[in-house]
Formats: structure tokens, C-alpha cells, sequence
């Protein structure tokens, strides 16, 4: 099904290919093209106060609000629950965010209790790829949601004369999970495959973190880390990233590079720590691996926790080219390997969550993941 069966819109998919389709005719005619992202304001409270048939209601009122102010040869959908995007050919980001803004007052003009942010990006300025483009515009509408909320939280802050750290506390919470919904919808339009394979690196890494005692802010830190630890491949070329075979010498000096990119990409979205245990996620041990050959102690601890729940999740999941092996198979693995390329101390850590954890095994294995639980 191309469309979205609530308000008549594109489906997520649909968006993907057009955009794909539209990017490849930019990039022969030389045109310029820009997309959109729009997401409502407090639109759960619409839920939460008036139930979801409501909701339903106002997603199609917005939906024809939407194709309504399009011109012939743009394209929209309905991304997620209350995201939406457009495919704006021939047009530059200054026209694209003009619109962006009078979808906005149109729908404020419902007189719904809503309005809508927006962020913009113009190929090839923001990104030359697909998968960077709609980063780049998440990153802008996840920026105006944030600059926004700062706004009435400074007022509220002069009304009732509040810390200031309070409100650095909400906002912060408020721009990480604005950013890693950006980055996670960049790597996944690049591979669904990446994606899932994310979400459970990142599960494995909380199972460490507390099994090794972390402090819980620091747990999270690592849970976002292990969720963002591949976000550097939506650079590498799909011919590389997506070969079934043995890479090449050259290929896979290239798909090294995934690790520098993603520390630039988190280090811009001011994820700091985080970029520099992601920089380091496939150090070994003893000194061989990359980007730049850290060894023993050197090595960020929560990048030698990714690195054992990457290869965890990688070695116990099923590719098109091979299944995946036990999860007793996979343990035995790093324990061969541990104290040469994984820390001896990361993998007892997993191994011991795992045996204790047979629930999140359960689990995991409904979702595709690991397909077993350790004896």
C-alpha cells in the first residue's frame, strides 16, 4: 500500500522511495529540491485529554490541510504518529520553510490547540545523501522544538523564579531525545537491517553497564552511545554496506571510516561523550583495531562494552548470507577472543546478565534478535 490509510497521505515507505526518485532526478537535471519535516506540538495531550478517535480526527484534518497547500509535483506523508514530511522539487530551503510556516498557521487556524514545528534542509547544501538530508532536516525541527520550549521555559522561570538548573535539566532531556530521533531515523532510511541491530547493541550495552555497577546517568549515556554506535554508516556508499560477500581490502578501509563519521556527526550534535565512545567502538584489546590502535585501559570503558554487544548481536543474528549462531555459540566466541580483542571483564559482565536476564532473552527473540536463552 504507497499511502497511509488515516489521512490519504503517503506512507513512510512510499516517502522513502519518491525521495529516492526525486534525489536521482535533482542530481540529473541539476534543480534544486528541499524537504520538510513537520511534527505537532503536544499532540499526545490531544490523546490523553480527548481519547484517540479525536486524535484520528485532527491527524485527517491536518493531512488535507496539508495536501492543500501543495503545488503539483510535491509530495507529503504521514512519517509517523504526528510527524509528517515533503518532498519539495525545484525549490529552495528559504520556500520550503515559507511553506513549512503557513501549514503551521493553517493549522492553528483549526482551532485545534495545536500548531506545528517544522525544520528544513536543501539538497545537496545539507547533505548530499538521502539518508543525511533528512537528518539535517530533523535536526533543524528537533532545534526550533527546543528553542521554542526554551523560550517559555525562560518565562515561566521569571514567573515562579525557579533554578536554572531545573530548566538546563528539561531542556537537555528535551534536545537529546529530539537528536536521537533525528540520527536513528537517518541510519534507519539508510538499513532497516542497522536499525534493528542498533536497538538491540543498545539493550546489551544497559545489560553491562549494570551488571559492571555504572552509575544510572551513566548507563544512559551508554544505552544512546550503543543506539547511535553505527550512525556513521549512512556515509558509506549502499554497494559497500549492503555487500553479502567478503569485503575488499579497499571496501573495508572505507567502511572503517563509519567510526570518524559518527564522532563528527554526534560531536556536532553536541553528544560529546558519547561521540568519543563511538569513536573508539572497534579498538581491540591488544592494540589492532581502529581508528587509531588504542590498547588495555586506554580504550574508553563504555567502547569496550559496545564492542562486545555489537559483536554479540552481529554473530546472533541472522544475514541474508548466513543464520545466526546460539547465543552459547556467540559467548564462547568473545571468550576466545577476550583479553586479545574484547575486554575479559565486559564479556563475564554480558554472560552473567544474560544467564540472570532469561526474560529479556524471551524477549528479544520475538523481536528477531537473539534466538535462545543461555543455559
Amino acid at each position: 500500500m504507497r499511502v497511509d490509510s488515516l489521512t490519504g497521505l503517503l506512507n513512510h515507505r512510499e516517502y522513502q522511495e519518491e525521495l529516492a526518485r526525486e534525489l536521482e532526478r535533482a542530481g540529473r537535471d541539476q534543480l534544486p529540491l528541499s524537504v520538510a519535516m513537520l511534527d505537532l506540538d503536544d499532540f499526545k495531550q490531544i490523546n490523553d485529554s480527548y481519547g484517540h478517535a479525536e486524535g484520528d480526527r485532527i491527524l485527517r484534518l491536518v493531512g488535507e490541510t496539508v495536501r492543500r497547500m501543495l503545488e503539483p509535483g510535491d509530495s507529503a506523508a504521514r512519517i509517523g504518529g504526528d510527524e509528517f514530511g515533503l518532498i519539495l522539487p525545484g525549490r529552495r530551503a528559504a520556500e520550503a520553510d515559507t511553506l513549512a510556516s503557513q501549514i503551521d498557521r493553517q493549522v492553528k487556524a483549526l482551532n485545534l490547540e495545536l500548531g506545528a514545528s517544522w525544520g528544513v534542509a536543501e539538497w545537496p547544501t545539507a547533505g548530499p545523501s538521502q539518508s543525511l538530508l533528512l537528518f539535517s532536516a530533523d535536526r533543524a525541527l528537533y532545534d526550533r522544538k527546543l528553542s521554542r520550549r526554551n523560550g517559555a521555559t525562560k518565562a515561566s522561570t521569571e514567573r515562579e523564579r525557579r533554578p536554572a538548573s531545573a530548566d538546563y535539566t528539561l531542556t537537555a532531556a528535551d534536545h537529546q531525545r529530539g537528536l536521537t530521533a533525528a540520527l536513528a531515523r537517518a541510519v534507519d532510511a539508510k538499513d532497516a537491517y542497522t536499525r534493528s541491530h542498533c536497538d538491540m547493541v543498545a539493550e546489551l550495552c544497559v545489560l553491562v553497564g549494570q551488571e559492571l555497577e555504572l552509575e544510572p546517568r551513566r548507563v544512559l549515556k551508554l544505552r544512546l552511545a550503543g543506539l547511535l554506535h553505527d550512525v556513521g554508516k549512512i556515509g558509506i556508499a549502499d554497494a559497500i554496506l549492503q555487500k553479502p560477500g567478503r569485503l575488499s581490502d579497499d571496501e573495508f578501509e572505507v567502511m572503517k571510516t563509519h567510526t570518524t563519521l559518527g564522532h563528527s556527526i554526534l560531536f556536532g550534535a553536541e553528544l560529546f561523550e558519547e561521540a568519543y565512545w563511538v569513536l573508539h567502538h572497534h579498538e581491540y584489546l591488544d592494540g589492532s583495531g581502529y581508528p587509531d590502535g588504542l590498547a588495555g585501559e586506554t580504550i574508553p570503558l563504555e567502547s569496550r562494552i559496545m564492542l562486545v554487544a555489537d559483536a554479540f548481536e552481529a554473530m546472533t543474528s541472522d544475514r541474508p548470507y548466513r543464520r545466526g549462531r546460539d547465543e552459547r555459540a556467540a559467548l564462547d566466541e568473545l571468550q576466545r577472543c577476550a583479553g586479545t580483542q574484547f575486554d575479559p571483564n565486559c564479556v563475564a559482565a554480558l554472560s552473567r546478565a544474560l544467564r540472570r536476564d532469561a526474560r529479556w532473552l524471551s524477549e528479544s527473540s520475538a523481536r528477531g534478535g537473539v534466538k535462545s536463552v543461555v543455559a
